[in-house]
């Protein structure tokens, strides 16, 4: 995605183009809460803030983006998992696989990590332990 749009002046045609891209990816696919509101990237609200599409728009004309978020991932960049909008617990399944792009697992692999760790198998520590 194109973002040299938030260096160019806020009031100029090439921000509010580049503005109104943005707004539409986000909104597409970023986590839009239940009452249609993204976080606000402005400088005052840092991603804290959950508004609406106008009130962002608004917030970046005024105080423009902030300079620390370049990685877009509020907003729907740098993952391709797809959440549903209503984020209500009958929705949550605790067994679910997000997988990426790529067909691979997104998450932590902790028995991995601890393997890479530690060295040895989880059944092999349970054979150790039993022979104890």
């Amino acid at each position: 995605m194109d973002k040299s749009w938030v260096h160019f002046e806020r009031t100029s045609k090439e921000f509010h183009e580049g503005l109104c891209l943005f707004l539409n990816y986000a909104f597409e696919n970023g986590f839009v809460t239940e009452d249609n509101k993204v976080k606000c990237p402005c400088k005052e609200c840092a991603n804290i803030h959950y508004k609406t599409r106008d009130e962002i728009y608004d917030d970046l004309v005024t105080c423009g983006m902030l300079r620390s978020y370049t990685v877009w991932y509020h907003h729907g960049e740098g993952f391709r998992t797809t959440f549903p909008r209503n984020l209500g617990a009958e929705n949550i399944n605790a067994d679910q696989v997000i997988m990426d792009n790529n067909g691979e697992e997104v998450g932590d692999d902790i028995t991995g990590m601890l393997r890479d760790a530690y060295g040895l198998r989880a059944d092999e520590d349970m054979i150790n332990f039993e022979n104890i």
